[in-house]
């Protein structure tokens, strides 16, 4: 299958760096400060048993490990803080 898409050409001055940076997107759109420079019209082959759903089950499952990582880093902080408390000691004040 042969898929057909204007692309639209855009940069966005960065004064702060004297440089632009140029990106291309599927709409003619000038948000947040890009300036449409051109278009072109782009066609690509697709086969036909392209498999769209494996590559999506991997990024999920790689969104799965990275979570489960942040999340075991998370409960290790907090364990360590309940360690830290527990370990304080309460000696009043005297009077």
């Amino acid at each position: 299958m042969k898929i057909t898409k204007e692309v639209f050409i855009q940069c966005k001055p960065y004064s702060w760096q004297q440089r632009e940076e140029y990106n291309y997107i599927a709409m003619d759109s000038e948000l947040d400060g890009y300036i449409t420079v051109g278009s072109q019209i782009i066609s690509v082959e697709v086969p036909d048993d392209f498999d769209f759903v494996s590559p999506q089950i991997a990024g999920l499952e790689a969104e799965k490990v990275k979570v489960r990582a942040e999340a075991s880093a998370h409960v290790a902080a907090i364990d360590e803080s309940i360690q830290n408390l527990k370990a304080l000691e309460y000696i009043p004040e005297e009077e």
